[in-house]
């Protein structure tokens, strides 16, 4: 089931390829953002007959450039690769920088995690890629409690983040320890779950659908199973979004969505 955005994300970004994977998974991420660059080498475009947007000498060249200007950057490349030619000047300052690997499976923040938008840019990414996001700061690492979230279609950001603030008020769950919310990619195109990152400063991941639908993952079953292909989303997203993640609270019903509260048991 293919699944698409109602509307294109504002930001802009550059990408970095140094093979026809990257060029197809930034291809990718152009669907979804308004604005998106795709960087390589002279070299790299001829061997692979790429046609990207803009070509530099170097891959050093390329980095210098985004940072000077300031441009958020997603790599597809390996971090070693990418560590030899970044030469970073302040995580006040630099611009967020997230690589992806060629096949797509892992969104890691590398640079300008929490001050630049690395950590946010990664669960994008890795929400539009079906990526797991790598997070490795230590102020998000150490939050343990995840939100899943189930909502009907067209629902509002403001409705669901006065919800979440009222559900984790009753239950004693200071918003500040979540580390992030969690729903279904068959939720991608649902404008008011993106709001939920702006609105309360936490990033929101959609889980891949094909993680969901596993034969060996037993969930209870919600309505959802009357109108998609998964079991639950709330629950089953806040459950396999986590590291060895166990429901705390379970799904709770309300008018227009539904929340469910795990914790990591690191």
């Amino acid at each position: 089931m293919t699944v698409t955005l109602d509307m294109l994300i504002e930001s802009r970004i550059a990408t970095i390829i140094i093979n026809n994977y990257g060029y197809v998974l930034s291809q990718k991420l152009s669907r979804f953002f308004r604005n998106v660059t795709i960087y390589t080498t002279y070299e790299i475009a001829k061997k692979y007959n790429l046609v990207p947007s803009e070509c530099f000498i170097t891959l050093r060249d390329i980095f210098k450039f985004v940072l000077e200007e300031g441009i958020d950057t997603v790599a597809f490349m390996a971090a070693g690769i990418a560590v030899r030619e970044i030469h970073a000047v302040s995580k006040y300052t630099d611009p967020a920088i997230v690589l992806v690997d060629n096949m797509g499976r892992y969104s890691i923040s590398l640079m300008s995690g929490h001050e630049g938008g690395a950590n946010f840019l990664a669960y994008k990414v890795a929400s539009l890629l079906g990526a797991e996001p790598i997070i490795t700061t230590f102020a998000e690492v150490s939050k343990r409690y995840i939100l899943g979230i189930g909502c009907r279609k067209g629902m509002e950001g403001k409705v669901l983040a006065e919800g979440i603030k009222d559900f984790l008020k009753e239950n004693k769950i200071d918003i500040a320890n979540i580390r992030h919310f969690a729903t279904s990619s068959l939720k991608l195109g649902e404008k008011g779950l993106w709001q939920l990152e702006e609105l309360l400063g936490i990033p929101i991941y959609f889980v891949p659908i094909k993680k969901m639908t596993l034969p060996y993952l037993r969930f209870n079953e919600s309505l959802a199973k009357k109108y998609f292909p998964i079991p639950s989303v709330a629950e089953a997203s806040a459950l396999l979004s986590g590291k060895n993640a166990r429901l705390l609270i379970p799904k709770t019903n309300f008018k227009g969505y539904t929340l469910a509260l795990s914790e990591e048991d690191l």
